[in-house]
């Protein structure tokens, strides 16, 4: 009898051993997927993805795991990786996912046609449509689709070619004039050599800085170097423009909360700052050793964001050729979709910009309107995945129509759209610029990312 007592207290004490391990593991899983939630809100994609996989292992409800595999095609869409999305979309669809969200045949769709698999992109919006009957929406998609094919195959006689000069396995983008001559730019990039030593956990590469370069009386680009300590800092500096005379730059800064717990629990916004040329040495290419350290003044934020909303974004500043007004990119409230194109007038007498006023129905779509840029002759140019296009974001343009006002938007078509995204084009004739481009080939490819 007593035998049989001590193995029994034996056996229910390795019930509950085994009962602890088991919660035990419960919970450390269900802690690791929260945290990827907060991340993936956080817009921290990358950390989010290794957090998710790593959740992922041990869930047993199905459910569950189709939400995260959703949640993982999330995150490489946002990040701009479709091939990996499309996989974990296509996984969540088996792990039937559509029977909790049917959209989800929309979202594979995109990364679809962001390929230029149009057909296969047809086929899963008429799966959506075969659950949610007439939505325009998809109906519109499908026009959008149909329309992609027929410009590619008609494409317009501009030639692409990718300045390699230029370009690296990392980000390199939304290129700015510097001088009249069009010889010099200033662009965003996360190549080797930025401020600071951190992975951004949005795009797992390097943070983003602005760096300066030339091209010679061939054409050939000098080797970048970094705009000083004064603009570029640890965190993300983006899309700039600078006025006629070279003397002013806006561009976009993406600041962080200096407190990392802080930092890893809340999303500052972007914002639009102000640096003014102070030096009066050039940057010598040819000599490494005389690169202008102080050129440009301690940068000031400009004032534009409603009172309260930090962790709203503003960026991708545009000024006309007078800096009477701005033209840039930002989620306020009171826009139509995602991020909407807004404007801002200059106020000279009290040197400050004044509330900033939303371009409207005739320029914003309920998708995302961004990186606008203003030609001389009054056209405005932006990208946007809101209209009918070849996929992600293509680059349009605006008739001036009156005063601070632009209508009439229009696709510029392959090749200079592509299905993969499109934006911070410039131009230095009437039909010679530049673009940036996350396309693989579409006719030319890249270095690497865009």
């Amino acid at each position: 009898m007593l035998i049989i007592q001590q193995f029994l207290r034996l056996y229910k004490s390795i019930l509950l051993m085994v009962f602890c391990i088991v919660n035990f593991h419960v919970i450390a899983q269900k802690s690791i997927i929260s945290e990827a939630d907060l991340k993936f809100e956080n817009e921290a994609f990358f950390t989010a993805i290794d957090l998710y996989k790593k959740g992922e292992v041990r869930i047993k409800d199905v459910k569950e795991k189709a939400r995260i595999n959703f949640r993982i095609a999330e995150c490489y869409k946002l990040a701009v990786e479709p091939e990996q999305a499309q996989t974990y979309y296509e996984r969540a669809i088996m792990l039937r996912y559509q029977n909790n969200d049917p959209s989800i045949y929309l979202s594979l769709a995109d990364v679809l046609k962001e390929q230029g698999s149009y057909d296969l992109a047809v086929e899963n919006i008429n799966q959506y449509l075969e659950l949610i009957p007439e939505d325009q929406v998809a109906e519109d998609f499908l026009v959008s689709c149909e329309q992609a094919v027929k410009w590619k195959n008609n494409p317009t006689k501009h030639l692409m070619q990718n300045e390699v000069g230029l370009n690296t396995s990392h980000y390199d983008y939304s290129p700015t004039w510097v001088d009249k001559s069009f010889n010099k730019i200033i662009f965003v990039s996360a190549r080797d050599g930025s401020t600071g030593d951190e992975v951004d956990s949005r795009t797992g590469d390097s943070f983003m800085d602005l760096y300066l370069t030339e091209r010679d009386n061939n054409g050939k680009w000098f080797e970048a170097v970094p705009l000083p300590k004064s603009i570029n800092t640890k965190d993300n500096e983006g899309s700039a423009v600078l006025t006629p005379d070279g003397k002013n730059i806006f561009f976009t800064r993406c600041p962080r909360p200096k407190n990392k717990k802080k930092r890893e629990k809340n999303n500052l916004g972007c914002e639009i700052f102000h640096s003014k040329y102070i030096g009066d040495q050039e940057i010598d290419f040819n000599d490494s050793t005389k690169k202008s350290k102080k050129s440009w003044s301690e940068a000031m934020k400009v004032v534009l964001k409603p009172e309260g909303a930090d962790s709203l974004s503003c960026g991708h500043p545009a000024i006309d050729s007078a800096m009477t007004f701005m033209i840039f990119s930002a989620d306020f409230p009171g826009g139509w979709g995602g991020k909407d194109l807004w404007i801002s007038e200059y106020n000279s007498r009290e040197s400050s910009w004044m509330t900033a006023v939303n371009l409207g129905s005739n320029i914003n779509t309920s998708g995302n309107e961004m990186f606008p840029y203003l030609f001389d002759d009054g056209t405005l140019y932006f990208s946007s995945d809101g209209y009918v296009g070849l996929g992600g974001l293509d680059i349009y343009k605006a008739e001036n129509t009156a005063d601070q006002q632009w209508g009439n938007v229009k696709n510029l078509e392959f090749p200079l759209n592509s299905p993969e995204h499109d934006f911070g084009i410039i131009f230095e004739s009437k039909d010679r610029g530049m673009l940036s481009s996350s396309r693989h080939d579409n006719p030319v490819g890249g270095k690497g990312k865009d």
